[in-house]
């Protein structure tokens, strides 16, 4: 069987060009990448990304790296069309960008075999804690990380792997709701909590939920790679038997209730999605909204508000916001 080949691309900014440019590449249907970037170890040494009881030292050249933005492209008729509408991205943005504060916006390519792809994403997927009692590492990182719960995600084809801010902010947000419920119904015997996430991507919610504590978790994804790559998941991570994914359009599959709803996925699908929550979420049940940009913030939390629901919390990150609803009664 032929090696399917690989287009490499290196997009060359500034910590400031990141929010433009994630926000350009997921408009363009490309929301996997990896960011390069030297706030990354000053957050690290700072413990923005939890405390930690080892130091990789291959970590320490973030702090003189030049801000990079790398995603990857199959080489077919499909990937060179892609890298075409990044290019003319990049113009634009390069074209508006008078005083230069997006750094160069130029891009390296490359050309890779499916093994280097995979070596690219080994060496620079590296575990780290989010939370308090989180840590994301790949599958091939077989260090102890004490206590904590760790979620195992290979990067595959799918978004999600904790590398970027909404995925944090979700796992932040949905641990606080797991400790909500335990909290409340520790005096409930025999009573599940169940957990569901809407465009889940690479299974990171569902799979973290499970590991948090959820009896059952159901992940949605409209991409059929998407739902393959969460399944892979959840067997590395040993929860294939508490959490199950289909592919569907956000609540279409949906016939049960649950205690806690994810969805990290953007605005205006949020929005055109909240109508449905009352049908999907038990009453005093917590819905979890992120993928929200910050000037797109109040549109999601005015249609909630309309809708009956009240802020349970918010955490925001570099320009993205992840927000807590609840309602008490449907």
């Amino acid at each position: 069987m032929e090696k399917q080949k690989l287009i490499k691309v290196d997009i060359f900014t500034t910590t400031d060009g990141i929010d433009v440019l994630e926000a350009g590449l997921t408009m363009l249907g490309q929301p996997s990448f990896i960011v390069l970037d030297h706030t990354d170890f000053d957050n690290l040494l700072d413990g923005k990304y939890g405390a930690w009881d080892y130091f990789d030292e291959s970590l320490s050249s973030l702090s003189e790296a030049e801000t990079t933005i790398t995603l990857y492209l199959i080489d077919d008729k499909d990937g060179r069309e892609s890298l075409r509408e990044i290019q003319k991205m990049l113009s634009l943005l390069s074209a508006e960008d008078i005083g230069g504060i997006y750094g160069r916006l130029e891009c390296a390519i490359s050309s890779l075999e499916n093994e280097d792809w995979e070596k690219s994403w080994r060496e620079n997927y590296k575990a780290f804690s989010v939370g308090e009692n989180l840590v994301i590492a790949p599958p091939w990182d077989k260090s102890a990380f004490g206590e904590k719960a760790v979620i195992r995600i290979e990067p595959g084809g799918a978004f999600g792997t904790g590398t970027d801010e909404t995925t944090r902010l979700s796992l932040k947000m949905l641990e606080l709701a797991m400790f909500n419920h335990h909290h409340h119904r520790k005096s409930k015997e025999n009573e599940e909590i169940t957990v569901l996430d809407i465009g889940t991507g690479s299974g990171i919610l569902a799979i973290g939920a499970v590991l948090l504590g959820a009896n059952s978790a159901l992940g949605i994804d409209i991409d059929a790679i998407a739902v393959k790559t969460a399944c892979d998941n959840a067997m590395i991570n040993d929860v294939s038997e508490y959490v199950n994914f289909i592919c569907g359009n956000l609540t279409d599959p949906v016939s049960e209730t649950y205690d806690i709803v994810c969805a990290n996925i953007i605005a205006d699908v949020i929005i055109n999605l909240l109508p449905d929550v009352p049908r999907i979420l038990k009453p005093g049940g917590i819905l979890i909204l992120s993928g929200i940009i910050l000037d797109r913030e109040s549109s999601v939390a005015d249609k909630a508000a309309g809708l009956g629901f009240s802020m349970w919390g918010r955490k925001e990150e570099n320009h993205w916001v992840c927000l807590a609803m609840i309602r008490d009664t449907w």
